[in-house]
């Protein structure tokens, strides 16, 4: 046999060499994979927070020029802290007049969709305490996640026929019953069970505003606490809080039990026309945002 042969001759790979550069190429592909996940929440939740950075000043700005000491007279009795009402309460109607709750209403509904991006709007909800000559305003901004964009007048109007028992429209919160029950401990999670309400329109990051605390403890002291629904708990409409968003922060006496009514835009209807299609998608919530308007 020659021996250049001998010189340019190789032995293959072993079968321990090839097992340790696949293990090494599949260390590399999860570790890969894994950042795929963070990386698309990441980039949603920088789009959400530059459209809500756009959203929010854009509301204020409508608020600003509608909202006067009529259409947004208190939202609860004298020497009591008042609850948070929609843009066309029914208690508003009852505490004054139907005609001024739809006269808020027609006031900003014009202007809820946004006109440069119709993927967005907002949804607005208001509290005053008597003898304020400001209201606090809280603004869920919103995106349409079940269809291509908001359409005006389907999205501001209640179906079937625009009345005040109607189903609330796209752009109005839907009020809940409901009971937060702090966790047996601080690793535990709070959890938040509603009643008498479209339970179908509940979804995780959907944003809950308190409209009234009637607990035995200190009785409206929640009214106006925002939360954000995490988990979906055990038990039909009961929702574990999403993390920073719970009690925790917030000393109750005893760890108390809140209860009263509450607010949630959550998912839209897949025929907002039809006041009968079902809840479709994800929550539509984007973001949250409320500060005081001194009223004209």
């Amino acid at each position: 046999m020659c021996k250049c042969d001998r010189k340019w001759r190789r032995s293959a790979f072993t079968f321990i060499e090839v097992m340790f550069a696949v293990i090494l190429l599949g260390i590399g592909f999860i570790m890969v994979a894994a950042m795929f996940p963070v990386a698309i929440s990441q980039t949603r939740a920088n789009v959400e927070e530059t459209a809500g950075s756009i959203i929010a000043p854009g509301a204020v700005g409508a608020l600003n020029r509608s909202l006067t000491d009529r259409l947004a007279p208190p939202t609860g009795p004298v020497n009591a802290i008042g609850a948070v009402w929609s843009f066309r309460d029914s208690r508003m109607a009852a505490a004054y007049t139907q005609a001024r709750a739809d006269a808020l209403w027609n006031a900003v509904r014009g202007n809820t969709i946004q006109t440069r991006d119709d993927r967005y709007g907002w949804v607005p909800m208001f509290k005053r305490n008597d003898g304020d000559s400001y209201a606090q305003v809280i603004i869920i901004g919103v995106q349409n996640r079940n269809r291509e964009r908001y359409v005006a007048p389907v999205d501001v109007t209640r179906p079937p026929n625009d009345g005040p028992n109607d189903a609330p429209a796209t752009l109005e919160p839907r009020l809940f019953d409901y009971t937060l029950t702090p966790g047996a401990s601080a690793s535990d999670p709070d959890t938040i069970t509603f009643s008498n309400g479209p339970l179908d329109a509940l979804g995780a990051g959907a944003y809950v505003v308190i409209s009234t605390d009637t607990s035995t403890t200190n009785p409206g002291r929640a009214n106006g606490y925002i939360y954000r629904l995490g988990n979906s708990g055990s038990g039909t409409g009961t929702w574990e809080l999403a993390p920073g968003n719970d009690t925790k922060n917030v000393s109750y006496p005893g760890g108390a039990t809140l209860q009263g009514k509450a607010f949630v835009v959550g998912r839209g209807r897949d025929a907002p026309g039809n006041a009968g299609s079902y809840y479709a998608g994800t929550a539509q919530d984007v973001c949250v945002y409320t500060t005081f308007i001194q009223l004209k």
